[in-house]
C-alpha cells in the first residue's frame, strides 16, 4: 500500500477513508471539491497520473436511522450486567435488535424475571411464544411482545445477580453478494434525499467517470456480511444513469471489513486494505 496521507481539509471520517480505499486500489489521486463553500458539489474529482481531471466521486451510506437508535440505546441503557432488585438469580437476555425498545427494557423485564424465579424456570425460547389459547398473558408471550429471543438462568457470581442483555440482529434474507448488491441497487435508485442529492451531483460534474462510493453499515446484516465473503457477485449491477462507477465496503460486520469495485471494464473486483484504511481514519477521527 502507499503512504497514508493524513485528513485534508473538509474531508469527514469516512470520506477520508473511502479516499485511502480508492488511492490504494487505483493510479488515481483524489482531490477535494467539496469545501464547503457552495451547495451541491460532488466529493472529489479523480486525477489521471498525468493530472488530468477524469471523473468525479460522491461518497455515501446506507443506513438504518431507527437501527443506529436502536444500538444507541442498548449501549446507554442496557448492555453489560445490571443489578435489578429482588432477583437472586443471574440472567442471560437474548433480543432481536431491531424489535426491543432498550431504554425501557430493564424495568419491564424485572417483574417477568422474577415470575420466573417463583415458579423455578431456567428457561424460556420466547422466540416460539404465541398468543393463542389464552396465552397472551404468559410470561413466554410477554417476553416476546419486549422483543426477548430467549432467557437463561444462571448461578450468580461472587458480587450477586445481575441481568445480562445481549442485542442480536435477526437474518430475514439469504445472505451471499446477490444481497448485496440488491440492497445498493434498491438504495442508489430511491428516492431519499441522500440518494437524490448523490446522482444530482454526479450529473453535474460532466465527466467520463461518476463514481459512488457506498459505506453498508453493518445495521444491514445481510449486506455487510456479503462483502466479507470470498465470493464475488456474478452480475453487473443495475445502476442509475448518473452513476459508472461503484464502490462498496463495511467498515464493520459479522466477519470482519471488506469491499469490492465495479467498473464497465474491469467488472467486479476486491478491494484491498480497506480495513488498514478505516483503522487508520478512525485514529485520525476518533469517536
Amino acid at each position: 500500500m502507499t503512504t497514508l496521507t493524513d485528513p485534508r481539509p473538509h474531508e469527514r471520517r469516512e470520506e477520508y477513508a473511502a479516499r485511502l480505499i480508492v488511492e490504494a486500489n487505483t493510479e488515481y489521486q483524489l482531490e477535494v471539491v467539496d469545501d464547503g463553500s457552495a451547495d451541491g458539489l460532488v466529493d472529489y474529482q479523480l486525477l489521471n497520473r498525468d493530472g488530468r481531471v477524469v471523473g468525479a466521486l460522491e461518497v455515501g451510506r446506507n443506513t438504518v436511522q431507527a437501527a443506529r437508535g436502536s444500538e444507541k440505546a442498548y449501549w446507554s441503557k442496557a448492555a453489560g450486567g445490571r443489578r435489578v432488585a429482588g432477583l437472586t438469580k443471574t440472567w442471560l437476555v437474548l433480543c432481536e435488535r431491531d424489535e426491543t425498545r432498550f431504554n425501557r427494557l430493564l424495568a419491564a423485564l424485572a417483574p417477568l424475571l422474577a415470575e420466573l424465579e417463583s415458579t423455578a424456570r431456567t428457561y424460556v425460547d420466547a422466540g416460539r411464544a404465541h398468543p393463542f389459547g389464552g396465552l397472551d398473558q404468559s410470561v413466554d408471550w410477554k417476553l416476546k411482545t419486549l422483543g426477548v429471543l430467549s432467557v437463561s438462568c444462571l448461578d450468580p457470581r461472587g458480587d450477586g445477580p445481575e441481568v445480562f442483555i445481549e442485542s442480536l440482529s435477526g437474518y430475514r434474507s439469504a445472505l451471499g453478494a446477490e444481497a448485496t448488491v440488491g440492497e445498493v441497487e434498491t438504495w442508489l435508485s430511491s428516492t431519499g434525499s441522500d440518494q437524490q442529492g448523490a446522482r444530482r451531483k454526479l450529473s453535474a460534474t460532466a465527466v467520463p467517470e461518476r463514481h459512488m462510493f457506498v459505506w453498508v453499515d453493518h445495521y444491514h446484516v445481510q449486506a455487510s456480511r456479503g462483502l466479507a465473503e470470498p465470493e464475488l457477485p456474478v452480475r453487473d449491477p443495475v445502476l442509475p444513469g448518473e452513476i459508472t462507477h461503484l464502490w462498496l465496503a463495511a467498515d464493520s460486520g459479522l466477519r470482519g471489513i471488506g469491499g469490492w469495485h465495479w467498473s464497465p471494464t474491469q467488472r467486479w473486483s476486491r478491494l484491498a486494505d480497506v480495513e488498514t484504511s478505516v483503522i487508520h481514519a478512525a485514529q485520525h477521527f476518533p469517536g
